[in-house]
């Protein structure tokens, strides 16, 4: 057995399954729940990011969510012109990708929003396969 700190690593790289509830509030804007934490809930604006960076035609912002500490897990932000949507994901359920990337960051001091950092994957959109993990995918719309 493999440890790290005194953990079996196999147990370290399992995902803590939460059941969540993600809200569409508008274009670019979303909200997220836990279903057992009932007073907790985490507003996600991908709008400052299309407006300083001029985000333009299909795209997809993946990113680490910021809380809550002991379930935060990653989420994607896909825009096109047929989609605005947000998916919730732990990392064995995301096939990782080479496409082309960029990092993209705004100063959270200036706008103080959730995430304030991101991927930006340009072209591609997340789908879900049949296996039920989400890809980044070419849009060819």
């Amino acid at each position: 057995m493999t440890t790290y700190l005194g953990y079996d690593t196999e147990i370290l790289k399992r995902p803590r399954p939460a059941i969540r509830q993600v809200t569409r509030l508008d274009n670019g804007r979303f909200l997220l729940k836990y279903k057992h934490l009932p007073n907790f809930e985490m507003e996600l604006n991908f709008t400052p990011f299309i407006r300083i960076f001029n985000l333009t035609g299909a795209f997809t912002l993946l990113h680490w969510q910021a809380m809550p500490k002991g379930l935060r897990t990653w989420g994607a932000y896909t825009h096109s012109p047929d989609r605005d949507d947000y998916a919730v994901f732990d990392y064995p359920d995301f096939k990782p990708t080479t496409a082309r990337h960029q990092i993209l960051q705004i100063d959270e001091v200036l706008v103080n929003i959730r995430p304030t950092a991101v991927v930006y994957y340009p072209d591609m959109i997340m789908v879900q396969d049949d296996s039920q993990r989400w890809e980044l995918v070419h849009d060819y719309n």
